[in-house]
């Protein structure tokens, strides 16, 4: 039922303010045999353009216990007929007519904020080399710390990654039960940067971490609210997997190869390889994983025996032993298919370009593909040791989806960071 609602007011009972003011509220109580439509909503914001719009949602919602939602583009108040939601690629909550603004691409499987054409692949179009053809990539536990370019290598990824659906619906329970208002606050705190979207973190488990939100508000949910907390978001948390993964700057290979067969760095935007290759970039891929196990070929033969070293507790012999036995004998073997990839640029010290991607400070990622952006971010974090957030990105004229990326590095760097931009510009002789 709806709830009453109470308007503080100086105007007099009987000015034209307050005939307008009862004259909106039974369109909110009755709604015209509840047509509510967002042609009328918007009449009504416009007549009362002076009052903040968190207020004017309060009033209406508590009324008429549907949800407002506000578009990010025309910055008007919307009920669901008029509404779309986030649209991905663009990175905005837009209504259906600023929908209209941008472009739907099949090839890019998003929005785009201007029509762009994906001509035939053409693997030619960029065909210098990358200046550092060969290198290393740092990654834990592995002999050295570090991987040689185009070695394929599994790892498993950590679990318990609420997808973005799961956040969708864990929003949409806490505005069924919460509140329209202070829901959708959560909702939004939810989605934001500033919540880790992971099941458990240092703060605690999910339900836990919704939980000390809402006490920061003022407001306490109940053991059964935190309980169905958990088991919304528990639906859509992501098992570990396991994934084989390789790094390459061999960017002359078909789109195909980078599982994006219509991927526009193959057609109109192909300078983009060029500015990757010519900066330091490089690629990130991975293919699924069977699960058998192979004889592991970097570990030889059992070493012999040889003289003392000096050492007054141990021997040559004893240290090679022990390097040898700390080779795992079998191997998972990494074959599958094809499941994703992203490009990734290195930064040095003073979080610039560089192709030492080896002892890099940090490492963006962007242009996902396949399997999730967030999911790569966490790969190359897990693999270095650092942490990510998504970030506002842009390398020179390069096509980046959405100007978007996501940014490993050290937790001061990344907390202090929101966004990268670089103006390098490159004119290769293999441009058309």
């Amino acid at each position: 039922m709806p709830q009453s609602l109470t308007v503080e007011t100086s105007a007099p009972p009987n000015s034209p303010e307050m005939r307008e003011a009862a004259r909106f509220l039974r369109y909110l109580r009755h709604g015209y045999q509840r047509d509510y439509r967002s042609a009328n909503l918007h009449e009504w914001w416009n007549a009362y353009s002076d009052a903040e719009s968190s207020w004017f949602t309060d009033v209406v919602e508590r009324v008429t216990n549907r949800t407002v939602y506000w578009c990010d583009s025309c910055e008007m108040p919307h009920w669901t007929d008029s509404w779309h939601g986030f649209a991905r690629g663009v990175d905005r909550d837009l209504c259906t007519g600023c929908l209209e603004d941008f472009y739907w691409c099949d090839e890019c499987d998003e929005w785009s904020a201007y029509p762009h054409a994906h001509e035939d692949e053409d693997e030619e179009r960029s065909a210098c080399e990358a200046p550092h053809f060969s290198f290393r990539f740092p990654v834990l536990g592995q002999e050295n710390g570090s991987v040689a370019n185009d070695t394929r290598f599994v790892i498993e990824s950590a679990g318990g990654v609420i997808a973005r659906e799961g956040i969708d619906a864990v929003g949409k329970y806490l505005m069924d039960s919460t509140g329209q208002d202070i829901g959708y606050r959560a909702y939004l705190h939810l989605r934001s940067d500033a919540f880790e979207q992971k099941w458990t973190t240092k703060g605690g488990n999910f339900p836990k971490r919704v939980a000390k939100w809402y006490l920061q508000q003022g407001y306490k949910l109940t053991p059964e609210q935190v309980s169905e907390i958990g088991n919304v978001a528990r639906r859509f948390a992501s098992a570990q997997a396991k994934h084989a993964v390789e790094f390459t700057r061999d960017l002359n290979q078909s789109a195909s190869d980078f599982f994006h067969s219509g991927s526009c760095w193959w057609g109109s935007e192909s300078h983009s390889r060029c500015i990757l290759k010519q900066c330091g970039g490089l690629a990130i891929r991975t293919w699924t994983v069977d699960g058998t196990e192979a004889p592991n070929p970097n570990k030889g033969p059992q070493p012999t025996r040889v003289n003392d070293c000096g050492c007054p507790s141990c021997t040559n012999y004893a240290h090679q032993m022990r390097a040898w036995k700390a080779i795992p004998d079998t191997i998972t073997q990494p074959v599958g298919k094809l499941s994703g990839r992203a490009w990734i640029v290195p930064l040095d010290n003073a979080l610039q370009l560089t192709h030492d991607a080896e002892n890099a400070r940090a490492f963006v990622v962007f242009n996902d593909y396949g399997i999730d952006g967030y999911e790569f971010a966490r790969l190359v974090a897990q693999m270095t040791g650092k942490s990510y957030r998504r970030i506002g990105f842009q390398l020179g004229n390069a096509w980046v989806n959405s100007d978007r990326g996501f940014l490993i590095a050290d937790p001061a760097t990344c907390q202090r960071t929101d966004s990268l931009s670089f103006d390098f510009r490159h004119e290769c002789w293999c441009e058309s």
